[in-house]
């Protein structure tokens, strides 16, 4: 004869699982702190995963974050993290990154110079 799963008896640590499941559950606004006292008591006076099932039976299951497909939200654009290309111009002095653009612009003035005088005014 086979033993169904909800008939056999659960330990100690089945029971903190569920604590914590339960935990998680408060933390994340699914159950009033009455509600969770409540379902708290059930789960240390369970005796059978069956038991233990009823206590968690409407809450969703969760993925531990380190495990989950999903990234949460303003991952995928962290204020803190920049592109590497940017990062020399966040730690650059003001003045630098104004010098630059300046030598950038009469680089560019000169090259444009250098052209009309090579091809000649139209």
């Amino acid at each position: 004869m086979a033993v169904r799963r909800e008939d056999l008896r659960a330990g100690d640590a089945d029971r903190a699982f569920v604590a914590g499941r339960l935990k998680i559950a408060l933390d994340e606004g699914r159950l009033s702190v009455d509600d969770y006292d409540e379902r708290l008591r059930q789960a240390y006076a369970a005796t059978t995963y069956g038991d233990l099932d009823r206590v968690l039976a409407d809450l969703p299951v969760t993925v531990p974050e380190e495990e989950a497909q999903l990234m949460p939200a303003g991952a995928y654009y962290p204020a803190q993290q920049s592109t590497s290309w940017l990062q020399p111009l966040q730690t650059m002095p003001a003045w630098r990154v104004w010098f630059f653009g300046l030598l950038l612009l009469a680089i560019v003035v000169l090259l444009t110079g250098a052209l009309i005088v090579v091809l000649g005014p139209r």
